[in-house]
């Protein structure tokens, strides 16, 4: 303590960085453990205005009294931190959704918590789906090419936790539907299943949907290999994936992952570029079908300048987390590949 404060009347030294950083990193473990889901960038927007308050009580106590300065900084960073977390979490929680729903240009009803989902496609010409998923198996694939449904599925809550809340919104002034689905907040024993959740979903194959996923501790396998992706965000804790990219159009795909175990399938006959970053990760391509660029980086497809409207563009980022990208064949390839032999 004496060093700390380094006694004499000196002017302490910057307390309250330290603190900040300490706490967000701290938030950063717990989010890539999957053991909370808060937007870290949002926690950074609503803890901003922390910065100037404690700034503030170092220019005016920390000259004549650091030690008073230590306490106040203390004082005020445990009465609002917590306010301000818990009205993150409650806001994650409740998955930023407001109460209202909107579908087919009808008026505002109550969000649904029914188990099933089913949305008709209409006049629904693109979409976007956001999932927040917390804890437990997920799992997504493609609804039949005659389904006349934009989504369909069934969300499982498990016992001891809320049902999870789901909105489509569909926008007056656009062919745009919008999908969010979140958990129900509650808490999860690790030592039980029965109160994980299990979310089986589908979507159209008929429209491009850009895609959003974030999961805490998961089982994941999310096969889009006969759906419309353009644009695709995942973003897991300590979870276990399996994606198969789309076969068909362009996509441009981010997996961010903290502790993971994640294989990605990219079908054999769509070219790809592959942009790793990853710290500790152990990142394994296959460079027979995605051989290395000059950039130790970015592995890609021999074909992949000369398809700019069906390929795949994908970014990994990963901290501590097992990846393995692989080219498979299409189901009705990989057996006519077998016949043929």
């Amino acid at each position: 303590m004496s060093n700390l404060l380094n006694g004499g009347g000196r002017r302490l030294g910057s307390i309250f960085l330290p603190l900040i950083l300490i706490g967000l990193g701290a938030l950063l473990l717990l989010q890539n453990a999957g053991l909370i889901q808060v937007s870290i960038w949002d926690v950074v927007r609503r803890l901003w205005p922390l910065i100037p308050v404690l700034i503030g009580i170092e220019l005016l106590m920390g000259q004549r009294s650091p030690r008073a300065a230590v306490v106040v900084m203390l004082l005020v960073i445990s009465c609002a931190v917590p306010a301000i977390m818990l009205f993150a979490v409650d806001s994650s929680r409740s998955g930023g959704l407001s109460v209202n729903i909107t579908s087919d240009h009808s008026p505002s009803e109550f969000a649904s918590l029914l188990p099933r989902i089913e949305e008709q496609l209409a006049d629904v010409e693109r979409a976007e789906v956001q999932l927040r998923f917390g804890v437990g198996e997920l799992r997504l694939a493609s609804l039949p090419a005659s389904s006349p449904l934009l989504v369909a599925g069934d969300l499982a809550a498990g016992s001891g936790r809320e049902a999870p809340m789901w909105e489509v919104e569909r926008r007056r002034d656009s062919e745009l539907a919008q999908i969010e689905i979140v958990s129900g907040s509650g808490t999860f024993d690790f030592n039980s299943e029965d109160n994980a959740e299990r979310w089986d979903l589908q979507l159209s194959p008929e429209i491009p949907i850009e895609l959003e996923v974030q999961a805490g501790a998961s089982q994941i396998e999310l096969d889009l290999t006969k759906l419309r992706v353009p644009a695709l965000q995942v973003e897991l804790g300590a979870a276990q994936l399996h994606l198969r990219l789309p076969a068909h159009g362009h996509t441009a795909a981010t997996v961010e992952a903290g502790a993971a175990d994640i294989t990605i399938d990219i079908p054999a006959d769509t070219p790809a570029r592959i942009r790793t970053r990853g710290g500790l990760a152990q990142i394994v391509v296959d460079t027979q079908a995605f051989p290395r660029t000059d950039d130790s980086d970015v592995y890609q497809s021999p074909g992949y300048d000369a398809s700019p409207d069906n390929r795949i563009d994908l970014e990994i980022r990963t901290g501590l987390a097992k990846v393995e990208v692989r080219a498979v064949p299409l189901a009705g390839q990989a057996g006519q590949t077998e016949g043929g032999g």
